[in-house]
């Protein structure tokens, strides 16, 4: 005796069609890829932005300057950066802080160049009314390094610091 099944009754298969399958793998990577972009402060963009506020720093100095018609000196110390006027005596009624906000640095600071020449860095970064020499300060933070440069015409650059 031969089974067979009765006309117009079909077994319905089980599982899950390819369609399907390809819909939740689309929905799992695109959520992957998002918690990915969410998660992503790596120490390389968390020393760019670094380099990137410090050369806004620079910039707003030497307008500041220009503004002023003073030198202002920027020292890397050990706590970070601190900023000066030098045609004000500090004792000064008169004395106005200096505008440009100090950015908080995550990175350290490992060298100092002023015109092409290392230097130590506690060496004062000048800023006088006329715009000035060049410096390059070269930042690191685990491992990778930035530069922020500034050149004899007063342009800064932010780029990835050979190793």
């Amino acid at each position: 005796m031969t089974l067979t099944s009765a006309p117009g009754r079909f077994k319905q298969a089980a599982g899950f069609t390819l369609v399907e399958i390809l819909v939740v793998m689309v929905i799992i990577a695109l959520g992957s890829a998002l918690m990915s972009l969410s998660l992503g402060d790596t120490s390389d963009s968390r020393l760019r932005a670094n380099a990137r506020a410090l050369g806004t720093f620079f910039n707003r100095v030497a307008d500041e300057a220009a503004v002023r018609g003073h030198t202002l000196r920027v020292t890397a110390a050990e706590g970070g950066l601190k900023l000066e006027d030098l045609n004000l005596s500090p004792n000064a009624k008169d004395a106005a802080p200096a505008n440009p906000t100090l950015p908080e640095l995550s990175a350290r600071v490992v060298k100092l160049a002023i015109n092409g020449t290392a230097m130590p860095l506690e060496t004062p970064i000048l800023f006088p009314p006329g715009g000035g020499g060049s410096f390059t300060l070269t930042l690191e933070l685990e491992g990778e390094r930035f530069e922020v440069s500034r050149d004899s015409l007063s342009r800064l650059s932010v780029r990835q610091a050979d190793s």
